[in-house]
């Protein structure tokens, strides 16, 4: 038995949700992204003089460096550690984004098609 003809097709769930959701995780990391600080190279210096303060009040007296050269090596590898987390930070936030974006994208895509394919056959 066929439907009849002024039978209306059911809004697709998939796409919607999806668009939906990727909406949301768009705005959610968006501000995220936002909100992240700022930093200058007088902070990055001010944390890795306190990071190596701390490392070094934490090494036993045997294990100090006993020259400049081995305190300026412990200085880039601790300034290093400093920059490596905050680009580790701002990465994971623009991933998730992006990945918001896609859905997003997909979502709307998939309505798009759905409203042609509708408009196609009236």
């Amino acid at each position: 038995m066929l439907p009849p003809t002024n039978y209306a097709r059911r809004r697709p769930v998939l796409p919607i949700l999806l668009f939906s959701a990727g909406l949301g995780i768009c705005m959610y990391f968006g501000q995220e992204w936002y909100q992240l600080p700022k930093y200058s190279e007088s902070d990055i210096d001010a944390s890795t003089e306190l990071n190596l303060k701390l490392d070094l009040q934490n090494r036993g007296p045997n294990l100090q460096p006993t020259s400049k050269d081995e305190l300026e090596t412990m200085r880039a590898r601790v300034r290093f550690e400093i920059t490596s987390s905050i680009k580790a930070e701002r990465d994971k936030i623009t991933q998730r984004f992006s990945i918001g974006l896609v859905a997003l994208v997909l979502g709307f895509g998939q309505l798009v098609m759905e409203w042609l394919m509708r408009r196609g056959k009236n």
